[in-house]
């Protein structure tokens, strides 16, 4: 019997870093997609403002994500409470003010600048909560801390030649707010009870839902809004 549950936590282990490391890579090729995405979609629509073109290329990925979800896990989501409806609510607003911050930034750096300016919440976190607990960080999280900016920082290649302090860095910068809000919410101890796939669908439901809204409410018509989707 031991020898049983140790092979099924050495599975589920494995399968946890798989997870993570798969996470890293999408995480990673949002940041030039993203930037990729904005500009074909400026040059479709050079009327669009910036704003629109964010919104725009922010809402049919959470929709798209909320349907698939619904398709693959629509067992999961049965049953649907108050609680987890809240903490899906609070993580779509924190999400929408990062992500928003974020894609527009993108249209104004470069995409490596995005993602190391993104990882300011790993230094935020821990702030924040050592903070709350009035004491100071143990030796291994500041090393741990230290170690990831520096990766990301390599992996990322910044030219600090180059770097500087206008509105992309700045929109960024505030971004990873609203992302050390999110992280927040999601740790909140009353939560804890509640199931991931129906608290995954609503936040991509809010944001989704946001940012369309705000996209047709910009589009002014609509020709601006569906214009993009002419081109493959």
């Amino acid at each position: 019997m031991r020898i049983d549950r140790a092979k099924a936590s050495k599975t589920v282990r494995r399968r946890a870093v798989l997870a993570l490391l798969g996470t890293c890579v999408f995480w990673g090729l949002s940041f030039p997609l993203s930037k990729g995405v904005a500009l074909v979609h400026a040059t479709l629509v050079p009327e669009a403002s910036g704003w629109l073109v964010t919104a725009s290329t922010i809402w049919p990925r959470f929709l798209l994500a909320a349907a698939i979800l619904a398709v693959v896990a629509h067992r999961r989501l049965r049953g649907i409470t108050r609680l987890e409806v809240w903490q899906g609510v609070g993580l779509g607003v924190f999400m929408s003010g990062g992500i928003c911050l974020q894609v527009d930034g993108l249209q104004h750096t470069e995409a490596s600048t995005s993602a190391f300016l993104s990882q300011c919440y790993v230094v935020l976190l821990p702030l924040v909560v050592y903070g709350r607990q009035r004491r100071l960080p143990s030796l291994r999280l500041v090393l741990g801390t230290v170690m990831v900016m520096a990766g990301v920082v390599i992996l990322a290649d910044v030219d600090w030649r180059a770097m500087r302090m206008g509105r992309g860095e700045l929109e960024t910068l505030l971004s990873t707010l609203f992302f050390t809000g999110q992280i927040l919410w999601l740790d909140r101890p009353v939560f804890a009870v509640n199931r991931v796939t129906p608290v995954t669908l609503i936040m991509f439901l809010v944001v989704g839902g946001v940012f369309l809204g705000a996209a047709a409410i910009m589009a002014d018509g609509g020709g601006a809004l569906l214009a993009p989707w002419a081109s493959m």
